[in-house]
């Protein structure tokens, strides 16, 4: 059986309310194993606050989550060493935070508000 660090922190128990940007900022990484995801909001808030996702590559995550070496070919436990060897590198880590950064930028509400008022408007003019 593998274990995970002390570090380890499950957060349905905590006591107190804390942002998520407190606990993505505190963390190593996000370990995101999905298989199936509509859209995968968690892994862009969490490259937004600067925190690696080391995800599945499954469904729409590859797609949104960007060019990074931190995909899960499958859901193993040497697969997710593979991940955390890659990001022990603090010169990969810093590229792979700074490129996820840039990355969650491509996803916004604001964003898709406008391209849902587009769309809106393009289906009311051609009625």
């Amino acid at each position: 059986m593998y274990s995970l660090p002390q570090s380890y922190n499950q957060t349905s128990k905590c006591k107190r309310c804390i942002s998520s940007n407190a606990y993505y900022n505190s963390a190593c990484a996000l370990l995101y194993p999905s298989f199936y995801e509509g859209f995968g909001i968690p892994v862009l808030e969490a490259q937004k606050a600067g925190c690696p996702v080391i995800a599945y590559g499954a469904s729409s995550i590859p797609e949104i989550i960007g060019d990074t070496p931190l995909l899960l070919r499958e859901l193993s436990i040497s697969e997710f060493k593979r991940c955390c060897q890659i990001l022990k590198d603090s010169t990969q880590r810093a590229n792979i935070v700074a490129r996820g950064i840039k990355n969650a930028q491509r996803f916004t509400w604001d964003k898709m508000y406008l391209q849902y008022l587009s769309l809106y408007k393009k289906v009311s003019v051609n009625k």
